[in-house]
């Protein structure tokens, strides 16, 4: 009896299954075209087809009528020639269903939808006309006549899969965008009310409102149920839940828009965390935080209620808070715990950025054991006035631990700090005028054995301790010492400006302080290597490595009282520097300074600017007193030649001296820049195996060279042109007077001139020598007179190193003219007085007159 039933079931509903495929061979161009009619007579705007057909299999047990690559235009006037602008919406596949029973009978209900591969664009433009009302008004449409029954609509079901829809306002700035991965819709429609029902898996791509991004790229689950009073325009929210991550967010209310988009919704967190919140904000208010995890509950609930247009805003009320949570990084140790905190925020009477308020209070929290509180108010999100209270007793390896600071790659220490800071942003950032009136701050700042090491090629900083005051927009400096590389330092005095230097990248700031170190390293500073000691050979390893930089930085303003126990560049060594340095725009002064170096003391004043980073300009006045010159030499490396070292000089050198150079910024001089006056005096003076000197042996007595005395020499050296100048200079040595003068040259060729008096030669043939002697003998001694001695005229002309002296013939035939205009005014005043003086003569044999190398062997050497 079952089988038999079975079979008839069996039969009777592969009868039925045929007898549709037969209605629905039989019909479907019938069905096509009315489905087609019924649609153009709902729609107000075009729709592109590519394929439509009827199927019965596809969505069985339902019949469907699949469309195929669907584009429908929007509502909104075409404002350009491309068909994409103008589009609503396109689909890869669209399938409307109806019941097969109801088909059966000739009744054609749709009542569900798929809707695959799609997207949506729903927008409103600026002058308020929307692209979405695609429907003609009910009155305007008409019906069929015919016997085939309407095309009714009753949908039970829509789903949606990869279905990407936006909505963009240029109204009210706004612009949305999700995706349904895959979501399933109820609609129940009575008369123009609407009931849906919709749940599903959502991406948000954002929800952009102005030029700020919420829930970017999050991935939802929700579950809503929505109320839409289409012809009053009014949409009720019933309780809808938004999954997002481990964070439920319960939302409810209503839009009314017949009456200016009024909307009161309230939104509640449950279960929410640290991370979830901070992930729904924008991207770039919240990048650095983004990472960090938190544990332990946070609340949050929120009200927005009023008119939105694009004059108008609603309020925005919200209150949050933590309690016993704990805030970290996943990548790094260190944990903030026992985190307690109460938050608010509003957008004021004025539902605007000016009324708006951000309150923190009771901020409590612990890193490592060491308490941190505060609090924080920021009012007036158009100009921004800020409260902010502080108070921590803070180990800093534990804080960039907890957040680290990619420049710093080690750091130590203590820091205590208990201030409190407000008034407006801009004052903070010294952008408007009296800015400083208006700032209030106390409390301080104290650092306990702070070292802090960089990850770049810097100067550590070592053993800082020292105290930070609150004085309006400045801090007062207490006893700040600490070290710089090996310099030491010790500040006392203000450091004005800064909040606007730290929160500014345009404000500059100013110290002014006392400035005392017991020693500075001017290698170190200028390279930024450390050294390992400070042996003079170092500065070498030094630029090797990391070549010297000289900068200023724009926003750095200085006025130092320095003094200075030692320092130390290169081989340079200077002992109680004392003076004032200010810096302002880039250019330094040095002003009253004095140092003790090379066995004297220097005075100076110097400018130095360097606004253009490739030529720093340097303008100096110095004094030398009682300063040796072989520790000069020394000093300056000889100034990069061998030719005059500071093996060959011994004295002491008094000096002023006006200077003026130019620099790239790795101090490497510009030598055509150089221009140097020097007002010279060296007393107790001693030339000692100097080459030139010891070239003219041949001349005067080798043994007496060698070692050149001479009491006080007086000059004024030019140096321009690459050149150094030397001026007619009288030498009143050990040996006799001797003039020099003569041009060196940067590349090493000279031009000097000797003028060297005849008494100072020695007669050199033995025969000479002794008629000279037998002379002596018989006549007496041979007595000078007062008349000046003859001269011989020396030159030494060629390069350092391959140079020859000879005789200056165009300089005695010059001497020689001066002498006999001299001897004709003496002769006429000689006749002019008619006095008669007795000459004596005293006649030498050919065998007395000074010898010279003959002319052979003279002009094939060079000495």
């Amino acid at each position: 009896m079952i089988r038999k039933l079975f079979l008839v079931l069996f039969f009777s509903f592969t009868l039925l299954l045929a007898g549709a495929s037969l209605l629905t061979h039989l019909f479907q161009d019938q069905l096509v075209k009315h489905f087609v009619t019924q649609a153009n007579q709902l729609l107000a705007t075009p729709v592109k087809v590519e394929n439509i057909r009827l199927s019965l299999w596809e969505k069985f047990p339902q019949i469907a009528i699949s469309l195929e690559d669907v584009k429908i235009m929007g509502s909104a006037p075409q404002k350009t020639s491309s068909e994409t602008d103008s589009l609503l919406a396109q689909a890869e596949q669209l399938d409307f269903t109806f019941n097969l029973w109801h088909f059966i009978q000739g009744e054609y209900v749709i009542d569900k939808v798929y809707l695959t591969n799609s997207e949506v664009m729903l927008a409103i433009h600026e002058d308020g006309e929307n692209n979405y009302s695609i429907f003609k008004k009910r009155e305007t449409t008409t019906t069929e006549q015919s016997n085939t029954a309407p095309l009714q609509f009753q949908l039970q079901k829509v789903y949606l899969k990869n279905v990407m829809v936006s909505y963009e306002d240029l109204l009210l700035r706004q612009h949305h965008k999700l995706l349904a991965q895959g979501a399933e819709a109820e609609l129940k429609v009575v008369g123009e009310q609407y009931d849906i029902a919709l749940e599903g898996d959502l991406m948000s791509h954002f929800i952009r409102i102005g030029s700020d991004a919420y829930f970017q790229d999050k991935s939802l689950q929700i579950a809503t149920q929505l109320y839409y009073d289409f012809a009053n325009r009014h949409l009720t929210i019933d309780t809808t839940r938004i999954a997002v991550g481990s964070g439920n967010f319960l939302l409810h209310g209503l839009v009314d828009q017949a009456n200016d988009n009024f909307v009161d919704l309230k939104i509640h967190g449950e279960h929410t965390d640290l991370q979830t919140l901070l992930s729904l904000l924008p991207e770039s208010r919240i990048k650095q935080w983004r990472a960090y995890r938190s544990e332990g509950d946070a609340y949050f609930e929120g009200l927005v209620k009023g008119k939105v247009s694009r004059t108008e805003d609603p309020l925005v009320e919200l209150q949050f808070g933590a309690h016993h949570a704990s805030f970290y990084h996943p990548d790094y140790q260190k944990r903030m715990e026992n985190i307690s905190l109460e938050g608010s925020f509003t957008n004021g009477n004025g539902h605007s950025f000016r009324t708006s308020q951000l309150d923190l209070q009771n901020i409590q929290g612990q890193l490592d054991g060491r308490p941190i509180s505060g609090s924080l108010t920021v009012s007036n999100f158009e100009d921004y006035f800020l409260r902010c209270q502080v108070k921590t007793h803070m180990d800093i390896n534990s804080f960039f631990a907890f957040y680290p600071v990619k420049e710093i790659k080690a750091a130590r220490g203590e820091v205590d700090a208990d201030f409190e800071i407000s008034g407006w942003l801009k004052d903070l950032k010294g952008e408007s005028r009296n800015y400083w009136q208006r700032i209030k701050s106390n409390g301080d700042i104290s650092l306990h054995h702070i070292d802090l090491r960089w990850q770049a090629d810097r100067l550590p900083i070592q053993k800082l301790n020292g105290n930070l005051m609150f004085k309006g927009n400045d801090l007062s400096i207490s006893d700040m010492e600490g070290y710089v590389g090996n310099s030491h330092m010790v500040l006392n005095g203000m450091l004005r400006n800064a909040f606007a230097y730290l929160l500014s990248d345009t404000q500059p700031v100013h110290i002014e302080a006392d400035l005392y170190s017991r020693q500075i390293d001017m290698d170190e500073m200028l390279s930024g290597q450390t050294l390992s000691n400070s042996n003079s050979a170092n500065w070498q390893e030094v630029t090797d490595k990391q070549p010297y930089r000289f900068e200023i930085d724009p926003k750095l303003q200085l006025a130092f009282d320095c003094h200075v126990k030692k320092i130390k560049f290169r081989r340079f060594r200077g002992r109680n520097l004392k003076g004032k340095l200010e810096v302002d725009n880039q250019i330094a002064k040095l002003k009253q300074s004095s140092i003790q170096t090379a066995g004297g003391i220097v005075t100076a004043q110097a400018n130095v600017n360097a606004r253009r980073p490739d030529l720093i300009t340097i303008h100096a006045n110095t004094a030398f007193e009682h300063l040796r010159p072989d520790s000069i030499f020394y000093t300056f490396e000889d100034f990069g030649q061998s030719f005059l070292t500071t093996r060959h000089l011994e004295g002491k050198i008094y000096a002023d001296v006006d200077w003026k150079m130019t620099f790239d910024h790795h101090l490497q001089l510009d030598y055509p820049s150089l221009k140097v006056d020097i007002l010279a005096t060296i007393r107790e003076g001693k030339l000692n195996n100097f080459e030139p000197m010891q070239k003219l042996a041949r001349f005067v007595e080798e043994e007496s060279l060698s070692r050149l005395r001479f009491a006080e020499l007086n000059n004024h050296i030019r140096i321009h042109d690459q050149k150094i100048f030397i001026p007619r200079m009288q030498v009143n040595s050990n040996i006799s007077e001797i003039w020099i003068e003569g041009v060196h040259t940067f590349d090493n060729h000279i031009d000097y001139r000797f003028e060297v008096p005849m008494k100072t030669f020695s007669i050199r043939r033995a025969a000479a020598r002794e008629k000279a002697k037998a002379r002596e003998q018989k006549f007496g001694e041979i007595l000078e007179d007062d008349a000046a001695p003859l001269q011989l005229f020396l030159k030494a002309e060629g390069t350092v190193d391959d140079y020859k002296i000879s005789y200056d013939m165009q300089a005695a035939k010059t001497k020689f003219k001066d002498n006999l205009q001299n001897e004709k005014e003496e002769l006429k005043q000689t006749i002019h007085n008619k006095g008669t003086q007795p000459k004596y003569q005293l006649e030498l044999d050919e065998d007395e007159y000074f010898d010279f190398e003959d002319k052979q062997s003279s002009s094939n050497r060079k000495p």
